[in-house]
């Protein structure tokens, strides 16, 4: 039978995952919906900017679903990376976890970063096209 009670390092564990987690859906919220939406508006609805990733290109000429349907990937990848990551944690010993939070924080805090500069810029662009 299992205590009630939690002992101190399977909270620290659940809140490790749990930040894992939120700040894997920060990072996917970014890239996968913020950036794509404020791009759209810069190049299709007020046309004051023009996409230079010549993979991403072809798909501003259709609607905002067809922009966010190409970004399906990128949301299977990540909540399939947090499920990896999750398992990796719960298999690990303690130092072994402390080593996958790391990393996990690192790169996602990296691409929270990284989308923020790429999404404030889009909208300097879009705000200097309008005004």
């Amino acid at each position: 039978m299992r205590p009630v009670l939690k002992i101190h390092s399977e909270i620290k564990e659940e809140y490790r995952l749990q930040r894992v987690w939120i700040l894997g859906g920060a990072a996917l919220a970014i890239h996968g919906i913020l950036d794509p939406f404020v791009s759209y508006l810069a190049i299709r609805v007020f046309d004051v900017a023009d996409e230079l990733n010549p993979l991403m290109a072809p798909y501003f000429e259709g609607s905002i679903v067809d922009l966010l349907l190409i970004h399906v990937p990128l949301f299977f990848i990540t909540i399939t990376g947090l499920l990896l990551l999750t398992w990796l944690f719960s298999l690990g010993s303690d130092s072994q976890k402390q080593q996958v939070y790391r990393l996990a924080l690192a790169v996602f805090s990296l691409m929270i970063l990284w989308g923020l500069v790429v999404v404030v810029n889009n909208l300097i662009v879009l705000l200097q096209g309008i005004s």
